[in-house]
């Protein structure tokens, strides 16, 4: 079967979001260092969604401020386990999967989109999204969520998780040229925000047509198969910041994507 094109599942979620109520969501953003957990490795930012009001949103919180690595591993395992029963759709079907939801969650960086079309789902203790960062320092006032609700928007909470990456003198050197109205590339993005076709690996749906995981598909970004590949990643230090940055932003996730 053909897969639909990231456009026009883009023009699609557009038509979407235009009937839609919109709402602010202030987002829980938290920073950590050292080994991976369970919900993410280092070099990646987690963005992760729960009903408002969540008690386990909460309690993985408190285990990453406290890096408790136990508590972590309970709380993204279950959500794995809850997902892994749930019934593979294709990308095909996500502009009616997201049109039956009662609301979801898009995520911005410094004005950039970074994550879209997350929403909690009965039975998963929280959803998430693990994107690529390059590194660097990150404004946490400039992460904004906006919930589009069927109805009244407030149906969730947000936690944004910052895992910085092992220092490298390269990485910083690169990381230092970067303009400042540039901050925004440190971060990848999520698959169907991407300009590229639907290779990306299927999402994960509840029985009541409810998406999971549209945001830890993989699909690499044009430049990373173009003439300014950079390997090894020494070369970065002799490029344009931007660019380095990019490339950097692509080695995360050629690392850890799924």
């Amino acid at each position: 079967m053909p897969l639909t094109p990231a456009g026009s599942f883009d023009a699609e979620l557009t038509a979407i979001r235009t009937n839609r109520a919109i709402g602010a969501v202030t987002p829980t953003v938290l920073t950590t260092r050292g080994e991976a957990s369970e919900l993410q490795p280092p070099g990646s930012v987690a963005v992760v969604v729960a009903p408002a009001g969540s008690a386990e949103l909460a309690r993985l919180a408190e285990a990453v401020r406290g890096n408790d690595l136990g508590a972590i591993e309970d709380i993204v395992g279950r959500a794995n386990r809850a997902i892994a029963d749930r019934t593979p759709v294709g990308f095909e079907h996500l502009s009616e999967v997201v049109g039956a939801t009662s609301s979801f969650v898009d995520v911005s960086y410094a004005g950039a989109p970074i994550s879209s079309t997350l929403f909690a789902v009965d039975g998963v203790p929280v959803t998430r999204a693990v994107l690529p960062y390059a590194g660097g320092a990150l404004d946490a006032d400039r992460f904004q969520a906006v919930e589009y609700a069927a109805g009244e928007p407030g149906a969730h909470d947000v936690l944004i998780v910052v895992h910085e990456p092992e220092p490298n003198d390269v990485v910083e050197r690169v990381l230092a040229g970067l303009p400042a109205d540039s901050e925004a590339l440190k971060i990848g993005v999520s698959a169907v925000a991407e300009e590229c076709t639907a290779t990306a690996t299927p999402v994960v749906v509840a029985v009541t047509v409810a998406i999971v995981a549209t945001a830890v598909t993989s699909c690499a970004p044009k430049f990373n198969d173009s003439e300014f590949a950079i390997n090894p990643a020494e070369d970065l230090a002799d490029i344009a910041p931007q660019l380095g940055v990019r490339q950097l932003v692509a080695m995360r996730q050629a690392k850890f994507a799924v």
